[in-house]
């Protein structure tokens, strides 16, 4: 699960129950990367920084304390995620979040 400088660093890394696989999110997209070595595969493929796949807005973090939206299967062949679409939250400057951060009224 190496980044380069190229990449964004991948975050929300999570092991497959049966640890032959860690998926983790990178620019909004979800990958899993086989343990034993290999390539990493994308999971989804969306280029709308407003569109979220298995990654969480700051109401789950702030209010929830969640920090994924992703969840492996227990039999390891399958994952589970929320995609969320925040095109139509206006982004609003908050002192304590990115500026870029789509912040709900």
């Amino acid at each position: 699960m190496s980044s380069t400088l190229t990449q964004a660093p991948a975050t929300t890394p999570k092991f497959s129950p049966d640890a032959k696989f860690v998926s983790y999110l990178r620019n909004h997209n979800l990958y899993v990367h086989p343990t034993s070595g290999g390539s990493e595969t994308a999971l989804t493929n969306t280029t709308p920084d407003t569109l979220l796949n298995g990654e969480v807005d700051w109401v789950y973090l702030e209010e929830l304390d969640v920090r994924s939206n992703y969840f492996w299967s227990p039999d390891s062949k399958s994952i589970a995620y929320l995609q969320a679409d925040e095109a139509k939250s206006p982004a609003i400057p908050h002192h304590r979040l990115d500026p870029h951060t789509r912040y709900h009224r």
